[in-house]
């Protein structure tokens, strides 16, 4: 009798482990591609354009320390011209100046202030809007 209640209760608990450790936890979303280009959109005033860190086409992107190129150096104009952030120069190289910009600015709008941009920082920041000759600072169109 002892042992069918011991097996009875090893099944039972057996049965519900997995219920504990895997429903309970939340599904990890997959992590964003890092940004390596620009996607141009319409500006706010008709003949401007804004330009934005992408990826395929994407604006669903990050960028971090250690990242270089076309995309950085959007978004460190931005940054430089827009949002009063010293990044050292717009040289298109992430470095500590431009982590310690995107941290301020996040811990600013009560983002999740980590130093990485992405989505919600893309969407509290001042982008430039210009025609080729004369430019604005303005939020992100998307």
């Amino acid at each position: 009798m002892r042992l069918r209640m011991l097996m009875s209760l090893v099944a039972a608990v057996a049965l519900a482990l997995p219920a504990v450790f895997f429903a309970a936890s939340p599904a990890a979303a997959a992590p964003l591609p890092n940004c390596d280009s620009v996607r141009r959109y319409a500006g706010v005033l008709p003949g401007f354009y804004v330009d934005l860190p992408a990826r395929n086409g994407s604006v669903n992107c990050v960028l971090g320390q250690g990242n270089t190129g076309p995309a950085v150096r959007v978004l460190q104009t931005a940054l430089v011209f827009c949002n009063n952030g010293d990044t050292g120069g717009v040289d298109g190289v992430y470095g500590a100046k431009t982590r310690n910009v995107i941290t301020w600015i996040q811990a600013a709008n009560g983002l999740t202030a980590d130093g990485v941009y992405g989505p919600q920082t893309r969407k509290v920041l001042r982008w430039v809007h210009h025609n080729g000759q004369q430019g604005i600072c303005y939020r992100s169109p998307v």
